[in-house]
Parts: structure tokens; C-alpha cells; sequence
């Protein structure tokens, strides 16, 4: 924040439906505050000295960074980060609108706040000093925006369950508050019609972080929020759990309960009837059956936590072990239909990360089927068959599994996510990708794998300035810049851009051991030297060949096999590019698979491959066009009797 030792800040603003505190950095609405950093609080205020009109990135640049040596993406990234605090939408804005390769508007009416200073200029408009900037702030006069009708009271109280603070001094027992969390929003879910509960991967997505509960309230669109903290010792365990009204802050009430480990389930109980008590409406009260353990035996029910932390961080090693823990759940009790449940949702981890493990996407399959056999309501599972079809090409099969889990749970953001990624993308539907993955992230608001997919789905619908901040966004929010998707992802929009040292920077960062083992970082620094100096393509192309069939088996995975079709592409060697498609999908029918996440056949650098005539055959393996004649044809494309024909 600059110096206020000069004079007064600006008056508070209101800007659209939001108290603007520029004096700390601070807005606010229906109660709840959010604090900006401050570059973020200059650039709102240098657009709404500007509203109205259309304000460059050059000058962005001038007025908020003056004397710092800064590019673009520091201008897109803040301007994401207001839109996401504001709560606003790029492709339908009511604040900051986005005028193409011009720069930003903001559009939301500009007045100052009943009660601030003001000073008067003679052309009638209010000119505010703006010490921040050493420029003034002028706000064209005329009646402040009215308020937002108050909420619509709602006909179920509705709430989100943080994880449990894990008190204990023992990291290893991190998997207890977890564990308590999400037992208590699968049976509070069980309630229908009575509680609205918020999904669990939106409500972990605040884990760890020191967030005002009324912004966490706010963003999840719930009435209250529980939270509390588990502390243990020997034998016996203590839950402390706080239930804070959302719109206030205030708590509800607070209590804490002590008992032998062994009495966990008994325990747990006592903390959802204190919630029910407290937040029923017309009488309402749980049964029976809903507070019913998912299993008997407390030891399988531990390895089932244990095994549901480890899958928040999917690394191989962790994916294993979840793997070995599970397998002990089920068996202690083979009824336990949510381990089995936790088994599919494990190895469809491995799929979705290129790891490998035998016969991954049939073994999810039964394990799915046994698990909604002991429990046909288990949520989430629909989307994992979902899952499974599109990697068998069963295109029909996987909207309608995807279809039904949002029909149980119509806020879950795994399924909205897994169509963006999966189905829309892939096939070529990317408006619609777009969409679903920004509903995603709004329903887990802080997970940086949502927010990455939101830049992945942008990317694929031409949005590249938005993508690049997007994904940027997710970097800053703890995704690591080296996992393999991230850095192919990076390379692709420095080669865009026609930065081919800084994308051959992060295509390095991208490559296994076992395709440096084989030479690829001389490939692609000889990919990268090409393509910048526009020169003849040939020998590049033969080091590729010789790199391909100098690779193990194990080393093709679907990442690198579509690595290497958009190296060919982009080199102009089709021929070559079609022959390594057609053996990928040759590799993947070992495995009973078509390949997932074909969302790059449709980004702008494919085009040449999209064209070619032997396209059509390809689509056909995948099995694409089936659903297209019932759901319609890619984004700017045509089907004439069963043929595709894009741009």
C-alpha cells in the first residue's frame, strides 16, 4: 500500500453492488468483507476513474506499476483475481468486461458512498484525490446503485463442513478431522429435502487456510459453516465443533465431546443431532438409518480414512498406498461399500494420471458395480462409470452416467469437472467445456486442479489471454509448475506466442526419465531451435523417429503419445503425426481403452491434422460420432450424414 502521509485517501466508492474501503484495501457485500491486495485496489480504481471506457493494458501497466518492471500477465492475472473476489464472469460480466486485444471496462455503475468526503469540479461530476495513484478519481453524479433484494428465504437450512483442525501433534493422524467431515456431510446429504450441504470438494478446498468464515459462507452460498478440531491421546479422542452463523460470523454454538476411540461412531452421531437441533426447520429430525455407521469395524473404517488422504495428494507412491489400505478394508469387512467405492475412485486417480497399474479401468468397473450393490446411493460413483465409458469410447453411455450423478448431487464439482474434461472437450463442445469448468471452480472456489482446467478449457476455445492467466492463477494457488500436464500446458502457450526458449524451458521440466533416457532433451531442443528459426524441418522430424521407437513400452503414456502428434503436426510431418495416433490407439486397446482427454484435437495449432482427410477415420476409432449425431456436431463444425467437416 502507498503512503497516506499526504493526505486523505479517496472517499469509500460504491461500485456496482460492493462498498469499496480503498483507505484499507477493503470490499464489501450483504455484510461479507473482502480484503485485496493492493495492486488489486489500484486497479479498480484506475477503471473507475475511467468507467466506462476502455482502459489498455499499456496503461494498466503505467498507473499501477509505475517504476516496476513488470509484463502483461501481472495485468491478467490481478484482473482474474478481482473478477473471481467480485464474483463476476468473463464471458457474461457485470464489473470488469474484457474488450478484445483493446483491454478492460469496467461497466458496473461508478458513485461514492452516502456519508464520504467529496469535492466538487465544475463540470459537475465529483472529483476525488486519490493519493494512492497522485491523480484523481472523477464519478459521474446521478442516483447510487440501489442494494440487492435481500436473499430468498430459503425452504431448507443449508451448510458447509470444513475439515477438522488435527490438534493431535501427530501428522499421520491428519486423516481423523477428514474423516469426521466427510462422515458428517454424507449423512447430513442422506437428509433429502431438509439440509442443503455443500459438496466436499468445495468445502476442502478451504482447508489450511485463514479465510473469514463469512467469505467461505459467502463463496459456497451456504447459511453456516461448522468447523472444529480433533485432539487425541492414548485411547481416547475429543472433537471440539463450532457452528458460526455465515451472514454474521456469530456462533450458533460450540461444543465438545470426549470418548474412547471406540465409541467414534457414537460420538460422531452426538455431533450431527446437535447440528440438527439447531439448524431444523418445521421439526424436521434425522433417522435411524441415516446416522447408520458405513461399517462395523472401526480398524476398516480407519484404513478407509487413511486411504481418503492420501488420495487429496495423488501421487504414485500415495495412490499405492491407498491401494494396500483399501484392499485391507474390504478385507475386514466385505460389506464396507464405500472402500470398495474408494477402490474405483483410487484406480480411476491412476488413469486420469497417466500412472501405470494392470487392468486399472476394469478393476474400477467391478469395484464401482460392487460398491453401488451394497449402497445404490453412494454419490459420486455414476461419474466414475461416466469416466470409465469415455476412455471405451462408450461416448452415450458416459453422458448419461455423468447425467445421473448430477441428478443425485447437482453441486458435486468432480462431475461437472470430469464432463468438462473428459466428454465436452473431447468432444470438441468447448463452449460448453468452458462453462462447466468455471461452474466447477465456483463450487470449490480455491482448488488449484479446478482452476488449472478452467485455463485448459479456455485454451481449447481460443481464449488464450485468458487461459494463460488462468493457469497462472492456479500456479500461484500451490499447483507445481513441473507436474508433466502443467508443463506441456505452459510450453504449448509460449510456443503460441512465439517464445520458443521459454517454452522449450518448461517442455523440459515436462519430460520422464525414461524419454530423457532416450534423447528427448536434445529433440526438443532442436524442436524449439526449428520452429524459431522457420528452418527445414526433416532433420528434426528423424531425430522424433528415432526418439519414438528408441522409448519403452511403459514410457507411452496418453500424454506423451499426444506429445508427439502435436510435435509431428506442428512440423508439418502428417504422415507421420496419423501413424503415431493410429499406434497410440493400437498401445490403448490393450487396455480396453480409446485414450482420455482428447480435448488438443480441437485447439488451433491441430488444425492441419483436423483437415486432413484421415481425420474422419480417426474420430470414428475414438467412436466420437455416434454422439455427435445425438448431441450435436464439434463447436464451429458440421456432420453430413455421418462425415465431419470443420474449418
Amino acid at each position: 500500500m502507498l503512503t497516506d502521509s499526504e493526505g486523505d485517501y479517496p472517499p469509500t466508492l460504491r461500485i456496482g453492488d460492493y462498498r469499496v474501503d480503498a483507505a484499507i484495501d477493503e470490499i464489501s457485500r450483504d455484510g461479507v468483507v473482502c480484503k485485496l491486495e493492493p495492486r488489486g485496489m489500484s486497479l479498480l480504481l484506475c477503471l473507475a476513474r475511467h468507467a466506462g471506457q476502455v482502459v489498455s493494458v499499456d496503461r494498466l501497466l503505467e498507473e499501477v506499476w509505475k517504476e516496476v518492471v513488470v509484463n502483461p500477465d501481472s495485468v491478467y492475472q490481478t484482473v482474474a483475481t478481482l473478477r473471481r473476489t467480485l464474483r463476476d464472469d468473463a464471458k457474461d460480466p457485470q464489473y470488469i468486461a474484457t474488450v478484445v486485444r483493446r483491454g478492460y471496462r469496467l461497466i458496473a455503475p461508478v458513485s461514492v458512498w452516502e456519508g464520504s468526503g467529496t469535492a466538487s469540479s465544475t463540470d459537475g461530476s465529483v472529483v476525488v484525490t486519490d493519493q494512492r495513484e497522485s491523480a484523481e478519481v472523477r464519478i459521474a453524479e446521478g442516483p447510487a446503485a440501489p442494494l440487492p433484494p435481500p436473499a430468498t428465504q430459503r425452504s431448507h437450512a443449508s451448510i458447509a463442513i470444513l475439515p477438522f483442525a488435527n490438534l493431535t501433534g501427530d501428522s499421520t493422524k491428519e486423516y481423523l478431522g477428514d474423516g469426521i467431515a466427510e462422515e458428517l456431510i454424507n449423512t447430513l446429504t442422506r437428509a433429502p429435502g431438509w439440509f442443503k450441504v455443500a459438496a466436499r470438494t468445495s468445502a476442502f478446498a478451504y482447508k489450511g487456510r485463514q479465510i473469514d468464515v463469512r467469505r467461505i459462507a459467502h463463496d459456497l452460498d451456504v447459511d453456516a459453516v461448522l468447523e472444529g478440531s480433533v485432539l487425541g491421546a492414548n485411547e481416547r479422542i475429543r472433537i471440539t465443533a463450532q457452528l458460526v452463523d455465515g451472514r454474521t460470523g456469530h456462533h450458533l454454538w460450540s461444543r465438545s465431546y470426549e470418548r474412547k476411540f471406540a465409541d467414534w461412531f457414537d460420538l460422531q452421531g452426538g455431533v450431527i443431532v446437535s447440528i440438527a437441533d439447531t439448524l431444523t426447520i418445521g421439526g424436521s429430525s434425522l433417522s435411524t438409518s441415516d446416522r447408520k455407521p458405513p461399517t462395523e469395524d472401526l480398524q476398516a473404517f480407519q484404513f478407509f480414512l487413511q486411504s481418503k488422504s492420501l488420495n487429496t495428494r495423488p501421487t504414485e507412491h500415495n495412490l499405492r498406498l491407498a491401494l494396500e489400505l483399501l484392499a485391507r478394508a474390504t478385507e475386514r469387512d466385505p460389506t464396507f461399500a464405500r472402500a470398495w467405492g474408494g477402490m474405483a475412485v483410487t484406480r480411476y486417480h491412476f488413469v486420469t494420471m497417466d500412472y501405470p497399474l494392470p487392468n486399472a479401468l476394469a478393476d474400477a468397473e467391478r469395484d464401482v458395480y460392487r460398491a453401488l450393490g451394497l449402497n445404490a446411493s453412494l454419490a459420486g460413483l455414476r461419474a466414475v462409470l461416466g469416466f470409465i465409458n469415455v476412455c471405451r469410447g462408450h461416448w452415450i453411455t458416459a453422458e448419461a452416467e455423468i447425467r445421473a450423478s448430477l441428478s443425485q448431487v447437482p453441486n458435486d464439482p468432480e462431475a461437472h469437472l470430469v464432463h468438462s474434461i473428459y466428454v465436452a472437450q473431447s468432444a470438441g463442445h468447448l463452449r460448453q467445456a468452458v462453462a462447466e469448468a468455471e461452474l466447477a471452480c465456483r463450487l470449490a472456489p480455491l482448488t488449484p486442479e479446478y482452476t488449472f482446467n478452467v485455463g485448459i478449457a479456455k485454451w481449447g476455445a481460443g481464449q488464450i489471454s485468458e487461459a494463460v492467466t488462468w493457469i497462472r492463477q492456479a500456479i500461484a494457488d500451490g499447483l507445481p509448475e513441473t507436474v508433466g500436464p502443467v508443463s506441456d500446458c505452459l510450453a504449448y502457450l509460449a510456443q503460441r506466442d512465439q517464445r520458443y526458449e521459454e517454452a522449450g524451458g518448461h517442455m523440459m521440466n515436462a519430460l520422464s526419465p525414461g524419454w530423457r533416457a532416450a534423447g528427448a532433451v536434445e529433440v526438443v531442443t532442436m524442436f524449439y531451435t526449428a520452429l524459431a528459426q522457420g528452418s527445414d524441418c526433416e532433420t528434426v522430424v528423424a531425430a522424433m523417429r528415432r526418439l519414438e521407437f528408441g522409448l519403452r513400452a511403459e514410457d507411452f503414456g496418453q500424454i506423451n503419445s499426444k506429445r508427439l502428434i502435436m510435435w509431428y503436426t506442428n512440423l508439418g510431418a502428417l504422415d507421420f503425426a496419423f501413424e503415431t495416433a493410429d499406434r497410440a490407439l493400437e498401445r490403448f486397446a490393450l487396455s480396453g481403452m480409446v485414450g482420455t482427454a482428447w480435448g488438443m484435437l480441437w485447439i488451433e495449432e491441430m488444425r492441419a491434422f483436423r483437415r486432413d482427410s484421415r481425420f474422419q477415420a480417426f474420430v470414428e476409432q475414438l467412436g466420437l460420432v455416434d454422439y455427435w449425431i445425438q448431441y450435436g456436431p464439434p463447436d464451429n463444425c458440421e456432420l453430413r450424414n455421418g462425415r465431419l467437416i470443420c474449418p
